[in-house]
């Protein structure tokens, strides 16, 4: 089995992250921790009860080892796919969202998203799992995450 690398401080920094997005969107979203088993890190509800609907999943990074001249932003292909074909699977939009700093930048995964793909990762673990094939999204791809939950057409 492999070793789970998420700490308390991980987990807390992503807790801040989800929430600020949904600091700068509409009224009435919350947000609902996934479980270990999906690729991606919160559902993204809107409305009351038991049963609300979800609107979004995002799969949030704090990118503390980002440098100002890198020009593109690493994700795991297995973890990119897997938010392509949620998307596709329930039309629900899937988003990647990277605090590099002090900003943190969105990007919604959707087929044709045509992204270079390189084989690498960290090397800081002495873990040979942390090396794979990963998506190159280009920095500037990234947007603000202000009204990132509005409708959307599919495949636009």
């Amino acid at each position: 089995m492999r070793p789970v690398y998420e700490s308390e401080e991980d987990r807390k920094n992503e807790e801040e992250i989800i929430k600020t997005i949904l600091s700068v969107n509409r009224d009435g979203l919350s947000y609902r921790k996934m479980p270990m088993s999906y690729k991606m890190d919160y559902a993204i509800t809107e409305g009351e009860g038991n049963f609300p609907q979800v609107v979004a999943f995002v799969e949030v990074k704090d990118k503390r080892a980002f440098k100002p001249h890198y020009k593109n932003i690493l994700c795991s292909t297995a973890k990119w796919q897997s938010m392509v074909m949620t998307y596709i699977a329930t039309h629900v939009p899937c988003w990647y969202a990277v605090r590099v700093g002090g900003g943190i930048g969105v990007i919604r995964a959707k087929p044709l998203l045509l992204f270079e793909v390189r084989y690498g990762g960290r090397t800081d673990r002495n873990d040979p799992e942390d090396q794979h094939p990963c998506v190159l999204i280009p920095v500037e791809k990234f947007k603000k995450p202000i009204d990132m939950f509005e409708k959307e057409e599919p495949w636009k």
